[in-house]
């Protein structure tokens, strides 16, 4: 004791004598001059608990109970802040975070801070609102947990100053090492130690797995085995605690791994999950599932893994980096007492080239018997790309081929060398097949080699000899050893054979002929074949055959036979009174030897013989050429006799087609004349063109509205027709605006249109072309009849009629004598079922140029398509039955993808289609949710009631008969997924969905937000009505019956002022409303077609939005609502491989589709 007083007497003498002499120096020099600041005594402080904890949104009872749990739990000794960098690139600065250990009765909570705000939370409480992660916003509520953190942070920053400026690249270069950058407990002083995982292999009865061992990369303490692999890889991921021994229990992380341990982990992890699948999959499919139980995965990977395959390979790159050997282990796994042989095994990433010896051996009267081959490859490991040895303490890649070619003597050599004697009548193949390749893989020493070459018989060479006769082919085959020469036609099985030849290569050599030429002539000693299929396979693939065997000679008659695979074609094309002149010759083939070939095509035969003998393969993946030829023919309608003939006449608007296919065309020589080349080159350069803006409206027009406007006059210039497709929202109405100022005194144009849209096209004509005379046909009959007879008059001073749809099939007899300069259809997918009276009366109109608008053209199948061209340019996709033969069927039943493509060639001239992502890069985006929710239970039993209900009804009813009952069966089913109040009045339990709804508004209206809410069901719109009455929110509504002027002073009224929700039916809503004010769009039931859903979202996602669009569609989750969604997404792509529309079906939903959706 009381040398312990003396000696701190002393230090204290010391350093009080070292410090006065240190400050006496520094006052000599005059460096004793500092400020508060230098010292950080003047208040300043990187992080700000004022704002940082002042900021925090906390409701008074969540304070309240944050300060009975911080009291409760005595949180202030529990607790840790530390400060460190996030990998995010936004929060490039320090950050803080403090960390409140689990404790019983309080979870886990963690917060991360920058200098001033709060921008990260975790709470570890299952019950509470809040669990799990996420991002605090100014408008985040914290719950009591994160509140007592909060808490304890204000407390801590106040009273400690912690943080600096400095980055990360600044602390690592201060540091001279790479600092973690993430939060972890890891972080802590204790455990910043770097750690690695040190694999130990284990070699028994020809298994290869690894075991583990963890510890600190330096320092003193030794690596701990890991007695659970599966444990040690599930609590590094969750980065949790693991005890090694007694005294060590390390936060086990990812980060702190050193970076090969890094990529063993990761290999760990990996050969668990696949491993824990396969056993998965198994206990799954076996019966012994109750006495396995779901532990047997954690039993069987305990404490090491199997190495083998793909894992061998990925192991073996990682260890072979490390420069130390490995720990090994070897046990014999059948005798446990047999004492376990551990070692040091050093990694070669060198290719291991094993030692062999071939020597004579000799008889005791010393008469050579054979060869023997010893030597050894170790015990052999196979991955995937390469084998591995092991032996004499090393483990080394081993070439495969190798491996595999030596695996049934190294297996019965177990650990041995190998020993293998090889006779003298097995000489020639072991010779000639193996040693080549020992020689190439092996260090091989032959020291006998002079002694074992001669009585080595010679090796096989087969030789085949080919002739040719009018319609047949020969082949003969020999097998020569020197100047010895046996015939492939010998037979070799019913007689000794001489004991030098090799049966194998004989067989091979023989199997090949007669694979081709299967008749053979015993007189004449030849194969022969004398069928044309036969023949052409021959030469097609059976000759390349013959050359990997052997030597093939063949005889002039034979060489003059041949394969082609193309034909060269002239194609020459002229262009006179709106007609293509077309003529089809060849340099080398006659036009009736065209034709010949053409009808073979068509037949399906594989190939053609030409008239010189030769052979001209069909196939279309064989010749490309005949099936475009027959191709282009078909969809020119040109008949085989017309084709015969010399000259074909077509339509001007097969140009743009034919110059396509003539372009993709092999071996082709096209001759276009002046005015062809002048029409394809207008289409192609209409950005160049020279048609003028109308002066009133160059300042308004975007670039890509007035390509668009371009291309309208061009297509008119040409005398054809087209449909503008852009998306919609793009202004389709304002280009054809433009069109028609620019023509103005032309004549009379003629809009037809929904009748909802009529007025709308009329207040754009006002907007932007005043100066146009616009006519609406609307009114009564008398009065709509009175226009039109003045428009029949001639009458100059009206430029535009607007009508409707409804209202053109009323009066379609008084157009009769009109005719219009223009004609053009807005919605165009009004007229897809070409036998509607819509779509009869619109044909019926007689226009100089005809346009269509849709942002749909392929609205649900692809005769919508066909009957939108039918109005615009009758022929182009044939007469319907021919369209629906030859490329809807193919197309959409049988996915051909060579008509699809035929298909988008006819039609892409005359189609343009621009989507908002390409042309308008300042439009916010669009962001789709589905949220879906589940039934209540007795909503449930009313939904599988009724799915019962119609299963029933399709078991006993004729589809096609019943069909319309059964569908209204479906409405009925997708009712009660909506509310089941639509389907039963007394019902009052109430619907999920329904619910969620009204949930979503509110939450949508407290961040200021402005609905729309589509509906296809009215009866459901009046249901909501009611609902958001009793909330007491203000809401327009728009149906089917809603006056069209009351529409537009609605729309205008929404867009204008503070009304939170718009009811809107989907098909009274769908089009033609701009409804900008919202920013976001609910669809609370899913509609069959996809597109007319995009159509009602566009009513807020088009030009004039300024906000990100946010989309929720409301699914009820394992209903039909599910699956039509599921079959809204599989039907989707083929519209947009031929026109990048939105949905597509080859009919309306047939038997099975409906079973299907029943689930």
């Amino acid at each position: 004791m009381m040398k312990t007083v003396q000696a701190g007497a002393e230090l204290d003498r010391m350093q009080k004598e070292n410090e006065e002499e240190y400050f006496q120096e520094l006052e000599e020099s005059g460096d004793l001059k500092y400020s508060e600041s230098q010292l950080g005594l003047d208040g300043y402080r990187y992080f700000h608990p004022e704002t940082i904890c002042g900021e925090a949104k906390i409701s008074p009872s969540a304070k309240s109970k944050a300060e009975r749990f911080v009291e409760k739990y005595d949180l202030r000794k529990h607790f840790r802040v530390n400060t460190g960098f996030l990998n995010n690139p936004i929060f490039g600065e320090m950050q803080g975070q403090i960390e409140v250990p689990h404790r019983e009765g309080f979870p886990d909570v963690r917060l991360i801070f920058n200098r001033d705000h709060l921008h990260y939370a975790h709470c570890g409480d299952l019950s509470c609102r809040c669990y799990g992660d996420r991002d605090i916003k100014k408008h985040t509520t914290l719950c009591a947990h994160e509140a007592a953190a909060v808490l304890l942070l204000e407390e801590f920053l106040t009273t400690y100053d912690i943080g600096d400026a400095t980055d990360s690249t600044g602390m690592r270069f201060l540091r001279g090492e790479h600092m973690e950058e993430t939060f972890s407990e890891n972080d802590v002083p204790d455990g910043q130690e770097p750690c690695r995982i040190i694999p130990q292999l284990s070699i028994s009865d020809g298994r290869l797995t690894v075991s583990f061992r963890y510890g600190p990369v330096s320092g003193s303490k030794r690596p701990y085995k890991i007695k659970s692999v599966p444990e040690f890889v599930d609590k590094t991921k969750k980065r949790e605690p693991m005890p090694f021994g007694k005294k060590w229990t390390p936060v086990l992380t990812e980060e702190r791994l050193e970076d090969n341990s890094r990529r063993m982990y990761d290999l760990m992890r990996r050969i668990l999950d696949e491993e824990r699948l396969h056993a998965e999959n198994f206990i799954n499919r076996s019966s012994l599932y109750s006495y396995w139980g779901t532990s047997h995965f954690e039993m069987t990977f305990r404490d090491e893994l199997p190495l083998y395959g793909r894992w061998l390979d990925e192991f073996f790159s990682i260890v072979a980096e490390n420069a130390g050997p490995l720990d090994y282990l070897e046990t014999d796994h059948y005798d446990y007492y047999k004492e376990k042989k551990k070692g040091k095994l050093t990694i070669s990433p060198e290719a291991h080239r094993p030692s062999f010896l071939i020597t004579a051996y000799h008889s005791e009267e010393g008469e050579f018997l054979g060869v023997r081959l010893t030597g050894g490859m170790g015990q052999c490991f196979y991955g995937e790309r390469r084998a591995y040895s092991f032996g004499n303490n090393e483990l080394a890649p081993l070439n495969i081929r190798l491996a595999k070619l030596m695996e049934p003597v190294e297996q019965a050599a177990g650990l041995e060398d190998i020993v293998m004697e090889i006779g003298r009548r097995e000489l020639p193949e072991f010779y000639h097949k193996v040693v080549p390749q020992l020689r190439e893989m092996t260090e091989l020493s032959e020291p006998d080699d002079e002694e074992i070459q001669r009585y080595l018989p010679p090796e096989a060479k087969i030789f085949y000899y080919l002739d040719a006769e009018e319609d047949q082919v020969f082949g003969r085959g020999a097998a020569l050893y020197n100047t010895r020469r046996h015939s492939l036609s010998e037979p070799l099985n019913n007689r000794p054979l001489e004991p030098y030849r090799d049966l194998d290569a004989e067989i091979r050599a023989r199997d090949a002929l007669e694979a081709y030429f299967p008749y053979y002539d015993e007189e004449r000693d030849l194969f022969y074949n004398d069928r044309e299929d036969g023949i052409c396979q021959f030469l097609q693939d059976g000759l390349d055959r013959l050359f990997t065997i052997g030597d093939v000679r063949s005889t002039e008659r034979f060489q003059s036979l041949g394969v082609k695979r193309t034909i060269p074609l002239n194609i020459g094309v002229s262009m006179e009174n709106n007609l293509l002149d077309l003529k089809v010759t060849s340099d080398e083939y006659s036009e009736e030897e065209l034709l010949d070939i053409l009808q073979a095509y068509r037949e399906k035969k594989k190939f053609f013989r030409l008239k010189n003998g030769n052979f001209l393969l069909l196939a279309e993946q064989e010749n490309n050429a005949v099936a475009e030829l027959s191709m282009m023919l078909d969809t020119m309608q040109v008949s085989l006799k017309d084709f015969v003939r010399g000259k074909m006449q077509i339509p001007a608007y097969r140009a743009l087609y034919l110059d396509r296919m003539m372009q993709s065309m092999e071996n082709v020589y096209a001759d276009r004349d002046r005015h062809f080349r002048s029409l394809v080159r207008d289409f192609r350069t209409v950005e160049e063109s020279d048609y003028e803006v109308p002066e009133a409206l160059r300042g308004v027009l975007r670039p890509y509205q007035t390509v668009g406007y371009q291309w309208l006059r061009m297509l008119d210039h040409c005398g054809f027709g087209g449909i503008l497709a852009d998306d919609m929202g793009l202004g389709k109405t304002l280009q054809i605006i433009t069109l028609l100022a620019s023509l103005q005194g032309d004549g009379v144009s003629m809009i037809v249109t929904p009748a909802s849209l009529v007025y709308n096209w009329r207040e754009e004509f006002r907007r932007f072309a005043p100066e146009l005379k616009v006519l609406t046909v609307t009114g009564t009959a008398g009065t709509r009849r009175d226009v039109i007879e003045a428009v029949n008059k001639e009458n100059r001073d009206v430029d535009v009629l607007i009508t409707s749809y409804d209202l053109l099939k009323r009066d379609i007899d008084a157009y009769e004598d009109a005719e219009f300069r223009f004609v053009v259809l807005d919605e165009a997918q009004y007229i897809k079922n070409a036998r509607t009276s819509a779509a009869r009366s619109v044909k019926l109109l007689r226009g100089q140029t005809r346009f269509a608008l849709t942002g749909t053209p392929i609205e649900n199948r692809l005769s919508d398509l066909w009957s939108i061209f039918d109005f615009l340019m009758p022929g182009l996709l044939f007469d319907y039955e021919t369209f629906r033969r030859e490329i809807e069927t193919p197309v959409v039943r049988g996915g051909d993808e060579a008509k699809a493509e035929q298909l988008k060639r006819m039609v892409t001239p005359f189609v343009l289609r621009r989507l908002k992502q390409d042309v308008l890069k300042e439009l916010p985006e669009k962001l789709e949710e589905i949220q879906y929710t589940s039934m209540e239970s007795r909503q449930q039993q009313l939904y599988d009631a009724q799915v019962l209900h119609i299963r029933n009804l399709l078991a006993g009813a004729d589809y096609q008969k019943d069909r319309f009952r059964i569908l209204a069966e479906l409405t009925r089913l997708r009712q009660i997924c909506c509310d089941p109040a639509l389907c039963f009045e007394n019902y009052r339990k109430g619907s999920a969905k329904r619910q969620r709804c009204i949930e979503l508004i509110r939450s949508a209206m407290e961040g200021g937000h402005k609905i729309l809410l589509f509906s296809q069901f009215t009866s459901m719109l009046e249901l909501l009505e009611g609902d958001l009455r009793g909330e007491g929110i203000a809401y327009y509504k728009i149906t089917g019956a809603t006056a069209k002027e009351k529409r537009i002073r609605m729309v205008n009224a929404f867009n204008g002022d503070d009304t939170p929700v718009f009811l809107i039916s989907l098909k009274a809503g769908g089009t033609g409303l701009n409804l900008v004010g919202a920013d976001i769009v609910i669809h609370y039931d899913p509609w069959w077609n996809f597109a007319a859903q995009n159509q009602a979202t566009d009513r807020a996602h088009r030009i004039g939005q300024k906000n990100i669009v946010s989309v929720y569609k409301l699914i009820l989750k394992d209903t039909i609502e599910e699956r039509i969604i599921e079959m809204q997404d599989s039907k989707q792509k083929l519209s947009e491989d031929i026109l990048g529309a939105e949905d597509i079906s080859s009919s309306a939903i047939d038997r099975d589709e409906l079973l299907q959706l029943l689930g």
